[in-house]
């Protein structure tokens, strides 16, 4: 899976990337640390390409559909989520979806996270 989603978002794909996080998630081909991982990965090919809606839908990917026994090594770092949000105010036109990503992961990642992607 690793590979699959490294030369999609490597071949500017990532569409692709996205399509094969989704699979992955479906068959469970990954957890924690590994997952976490995937997902950066894809995260830093659309801020690379200025991608901001995708990229909010995969952090709110990243959270929903991963296990309950994941805890917060299934997580992204907060500063990965700090740079997609600063990209959707350096952008714009992303806010509804940057608001409802936000409460979406506000139970995962707590009010002070949320408190300091909002600014």
């Amino acid at each position: 899976w690793s590979c699959l989603v490294t030369c999609a978002v490597k071949a500017k794909d990532l569409t692709r990337a996205a399509a094969a996080l989704e699979l992955l998630d479906i068959e469970a081909g990954a957890v924690g640390a590994a997952r976490a991982s995937m997902y950066a990965t894809v995260l830093e090919g659309c801020l690379a390409q200025g991608e901001v809606g995708l990229a909010l839908g995969l952090c709110f990917h990243t959270y929903t559909r991963g296990t309950n026994d994941e805890g917060p090594r299934g997580f992204l770092s907060t500063d990965l989520l700090r740079r997609v949000f600063d990209c959707v105010g350096s952008k714009g036109g992303h806010q509804t979806e940057a608001t409802d990503t936000l409460v979406a992961l506000r139970p995962f990642i707590g009010e002070q996270a949320c408190a300091s992607l909002e600014e």
